[in-house]
C-alpha cells in the first residue's frame, strides 16, 4: 500500500564522497543492491571521471563473445557457471581463451553454412528456371548458342505471346526462328537467329517485356536436371544436419562458459559507462543519484560496506530545479496497479504532479461498462480473460477441438487471448466486472430478452432502449463528477505537492465551485428531476436569464446555486488576475479566458454523452442479432410442418440460430469493445486529464545487477 494516494513513490536524492580506491567496489556493490539511479554530477566545475583505457577492448570483446551466443543459442540454455576469480583481469584471460578456442570453430561453421545457403538459393533458381522447361524432352545443351548462332530462351506474359511472335516474323522474317513452350500465364520463347540478327531482335524483346533466362549447360534434359537438382538439395540438407550436430555438441559443451563469460562482460560494461556520470578531485570520486525513499538505507549500506565506512553521504528532498529530473516511480495499492498501463501511454507524471492512477482505475472501469452496458458481454469478457492463456489453449486445442465451428475459432481466440497478458489483461477485466454491473442495471443480457422471460434478468434501474433520458442523465453527473474531481483534486493535489496554495484556493477549488455551479444551474434551466435516482426532488425551471442572474429572485437552493457559481467564477479569476510573475496583460486575459472556459466546461461535459450513445448503440446491435436469428429460425421451421420433417428442419433452425447468436455476438463483444475502450481511453485523457495533468516525467531505472548465468 503506497504511503500517500495521488502521488508516485517518494523519491530521495543523495551525494556520496568516497575514495578513488573503493571506487570499483562501491559500483560492485550498489549494482548488485540495485537501489540507486545515477545522474550527472550538477556541479560543472568538478572535474569528471573518465572511462578507463581498456573499456573500448572489453566493449571489442563483448561484442565478439555476443556473436558467438547468438550463432550457437546458448541463451536458450538455463545454465549456470562461476569463476573462482571474479577478478576482471581473470574474466579477461578467461575470455580470450574461449575465444581462442571457439572463434575459429564458428567462423568455419558460419562459411560453411553461408555456402550451403548460397549453394541452395542457386539450386532453387535453377529449379524455378526450369520448371517451365519441364516437359521439354531436349538436352539442355540444346539451348546453348554456338560460334555464329545465338539461341535465346526467355519467359513472356500469355497476353504478349501472340503479338510478340507476329511482330518477330514481320519485322524479321526468315532471319529469326521463334517457338513458344508452356501453359498458362507465363510461357517459354526460343529464338534462334545468326549472331549478327542479334542486335535487331533486342529493341522488340525490350519492347514486350521478354525476361532472358540463363538456362545451366548440361547434356542432361531439364526434367533429368530436376532430378538431380532434388538430390543436390537433399544433400545440402544432410550436410547442414551435420554442420548443426557439430554445433549443437559445442553448444552443450560451451554454453555454461559463455553465457557466464559474456555476463561477466556485460556487467564490467555497464559499471564503466557510468564512470562519466561522477565527478573527480585529486583521491575521490563524487557520485549523485537518486534513490526510492525505502531504499536509501539499503543504497547507503552498500556504500557504507564497500567503503569500510570511508565514505560521507547527504540525502535531500528533490528541489524545484531538481524536480524536472526526478525519475518517477508509480505506487499504487495492487488491485489497481494493472491501470498504470494506461498512465504509462499517456505519459509518466511529473514527480510534483498528481498521479491519477487510482481515480483513473475506478472510472474507466464504469465507463467502460457504460460503453458495452450487456452483463452478457461482460461475462463473455470474463469467460476470455480470467482463464490462463495455456488454459485457454488447451480448452480449444484438446476439449473442443472436435466441435466444428468451435474448433476452428480455437487458434484465432488464442491469438486474441495472447495479446490480452499482464497488465491489459487487468484493465480489461476490471471493465468486465463494470459492464456486467452496467448490463444489470439496464437489464441487459445478451440483448435484453431474458429480462421479458426471467425477472431475475429484469432492470434493476431503467431499460435506456425505452428510456434513455435517465441514462442521460447518470452520464452527464458523472462528467460533471469527474471534471470536478480533475481540478478540485487532481489540480488541487498537484499544487500542494508544490506548496501553491493561492493556486490551490483560489484556481483550483475556484474551477471545480465554477463547473459544479454552472451545472446545478443547467440543470434548473432544463427542470431536470431526480425521481430516476429514488429522490423526490426536481430543480426549480428557471430561463437562462434568470439563472445566471445574480440578483435575479428565487429559492433559498437557487441562490445556494448561484453562491456556487459566482464564487467558483470570481476565485478563478481572481487566481488569474494575481498569477505571480505573469505580465499584467497576461492576467487580465486569465481571466477573460475564464469566463469564456464556461463554453468549453460546456462542451467537455457534453463529451460524456457518447457513454449514452455507444451504451444503447451497443444494446440495439445485440436485439438486432437476436432477431435475426429468430426470423432465420421461423423460415426454417415454419408451423405448417408437422411429423419428421418437421424435427429435421427444427433442429437445422436451431443449430443456424446458434451460429447466428455466437457469431452475431461475439462479432459485436469485439467491435464495441474496442469502440468502448477507443473512447473511454478519449474521455480520460482529452477531457479529465486536461484539467490537471502534467506529464514529462522519467522512469525511475535503477543501477540494478540482473544475472542470468552466474
Amino acid at each position: 500500500m503506497p504511503k500517500s494516494l495521488l502521488r508516485s513513490a517518494d523519491m530521495k536524492g543523495f551525494r556520496a564522497l568516497i575514495p578513488q580506491s573503493k571506487l570499483d567496489q562501491v559500483l560492485s556493490a550498489l549494482h548488485e543492491a540495485g537501489a540507486a539511479q545515477f545522474r550527472e554530477i550538477s556541479q560543472e566545475e568538478i572535474e569528471r571521471e573518465e572511462l578507463e583505457e581498456g573499456f573500448y577492448e572489453i566493449n571489442s570483446i563483448m561484442g565478439r563473445m555476443e556473436e558467438i551466443q547468438d550463432f550457437f543459442n546458448t541463451t536458450d540454455k538455463k545454465t549456470t557457471y562461476e569463476l573462482e576469480d571474479e577478478s576482471l583481469e581473470n574474466i579477461l584471460d578467461s575470455t580470450r581463451d574461449l575465444l581462442e578456442e571457439v572463434e575459429p570453430k564458428k567462423e568455419e561453421l558460419a562459411s560453411e553454412k553461408r555456402r550451403i545457403e548460397e549453394k541452395r538459393e542457386e539450386y532453387h533458381t535453377q529449379k524455378n528456371l526450369l520448371s517451365f522447361l519441364e516437359d521439354i524432352d531436349v538436352p539442355l545443351n540444346y539451348f546453348q548458342s554456338t560460334e555464329k548462332i545465338e539461341i535465346l530462351s526467355g519467359k513472356i506474359d500469355e497476353d504478349e505471346l501472340d503479338e510478340f511472335m507476329e511482330n518477330v516474323r514481320e519485322n524479321l522474317s526468315e532471319k529469326v526462328f521463334v517457338t513458344s513452350f508452356g501453359v498458362g500465364g507465363t510461357r517459354i520463347v526460343v529464338l534462334v537467329c545468326r549472331k549478327e540478327v542479334v542486335s535487331d531482335l533486342r529493341p522488340i524483346l525490350y519492347r514486350f517485356g521478354v525476361e532472358m533466362l540463363e538456362l545451366p549447360q548440361s547434356d542432361k534434359t531439364p526434367k533429368q536436371f530436376l532430378e538431380e537438382l532434388d538430390d543436390k538439395l537433399e544433400n545440402l540438407k544432410e550436410e547442414e544436419k551435420q554442420i548443426d550436430e557439430k554445433i549443437e555438441k559445442i553448444k552443450e559443451r560451451k554454453a555454461p562458459e559463455i553465457n557466464a563469460l559474456t555476463e561477466y562482460l556485460e556487467i564490467e560494461v555497464e559499471r564503466l559507462e557510468c564512470l562519466p556520470l561522477f565527478g573527480r578531485t585529486e583521491s575521490t570520486t563524487i557520485i549523485e543519484g537518486w534513490t526510492l525513499e525505502e531504499e536509501l538505507t539499503s543504497a547507503e549500506e552498500a556504500i557504507k560496506e564497500a567503503t569500510e565506512q570511508s565514505y560521507i553521504m547527504r540525502t535531500y528532498e528533490p528541489s524545484e530545479l531538481d524536480v524536472s529530473e526526478t525519475p518517477i516511480e508509480l505506487e499504487n495499492p495492487k488491485f489497481v496497479d494493472g491501470f498504470e498501463w494506461l498512465t504509462h501511454m499517456y505519459g509518466l507524471p511529473r514527480y510534483d504532479s498528481t498521479e491519477p492512477t487510482l481515480i483513473v482505475a475506478l472510472t474507466f472501469s464504469i465507463f467502460f461498462g457504460f460503453t458495452l452496458s450487456d452483463a452478457g458481454y461482460g461475462l463473455v469478457i470474463l469467460a476470455f480473460l480470467l482463464p490462463s492463456l495455456a488454459m485457454i489453449k488447451d480448452i480449444f486445442s484438446n476439449k473442443l477441438a472436435g466441435i466444428p465451428l468451435l474448433g476452428t475459432l480455437g487458434p484465432y481466440i488464442a491469438g486474441a487471448r495472447h495479446m490480452f497478458r499482464g497488465n491489459p489483461r487487468k484493465v480489461m477485466i476490471a471493465g468486465g466486472l463494470g459492464t456486467i454491473l452496467a448490463g444489470a442495471l439496464f437489464g441487459s443480457w445478451f440483448g435484453g430478452k431474458l429480462g421479458e422471460l426471467v425477472s431475475v434478468f429484469s432492470p434493476l434501474w431503467v431499460n435506456p432502449i425505452r428510456e434513455p433520458i435517465p441514462f442521460l442523465k447518470l452520464v452527464v453527473f458523472f462528467g460533471v463528477l469527474q471534471l470536478a474531481i480533475g481540478y478540485g483534486i487532481g489540480s488541487g493535489r498537484k499544487n500542494i505537492l508544490r506548496g501553491n496554495w493561492r493556486k490551490v484556493i483560489l484556481e483550483d477549488i475556484g474551477n471545480a465551485l465554477l463547473i459544479i455551479g454552472l451545472f446545478l444551474l443547467v440543470f434548473c434551466v432544463v427542470g431536470m428531476g431526480l425521481k430516476e435516482f429514488g429522490i423526490n426532488y426536481f430543480f426549480p425551471k428557471l430561463s437562462v436569464f434568470d439563472a445566471f442572474n445574480p440578483l435575479a429572485g428565487g429559492t433559498t437552493l437557487v441562490f445556494a446555486y448561484k453562491g456556487i457559481f459566482f464564487t467558483g467564477l470570481i476565485m478563478a479569476v481572481l487566481g488569474n488576475l494575481t498569477a505571480e510573475g505573469a505580465p499584467m496583460m497576461d492576467r487580465i486575459g486569465g481571466a477573460v479566458n475564464t469566463v469564456y472556459s464556461i463554453i468549453d466546461f460546456i462542451s467537455n461535459v457534453v463529451s460524456y454523452t457518447r457513454l449514452l450513445a455507444l451504451g444503447i448503440a451497443t444494446s440495439v446491435i445485440a436485439l438486432v442479432i437476436n432477431k435475426i436469428g429468430l426470423i432465420i429460425f421461423g423460415a426454417l421451421y415454419p408451423a405448417t410442418f408437422s411429423g419428421a420433417l418437421s424435427y429435421v428442419l427444427g433442429a437445422v433452425g436451431i443449430i443456424i440460430l446458434l451460429v447466428v447468436l455466437v457469431l452475431g455476438h461475439l462479432f459485436n463483444v469485439f467491435i464495441n469493445t474496442i469502440t468502448g475502450f477507443v473512447h473511454t481511453m478519449r474521455l480520460h485523457y482529452a477531457e479529465f486529464f486536461q484539467t490537471f495533468y502534467e506529464a514529462g516525467g522519467e522512469k525511475y531505472s535503477p543501477f540494478k545487477l540482473i544475472r542470468k548465468y552466474t
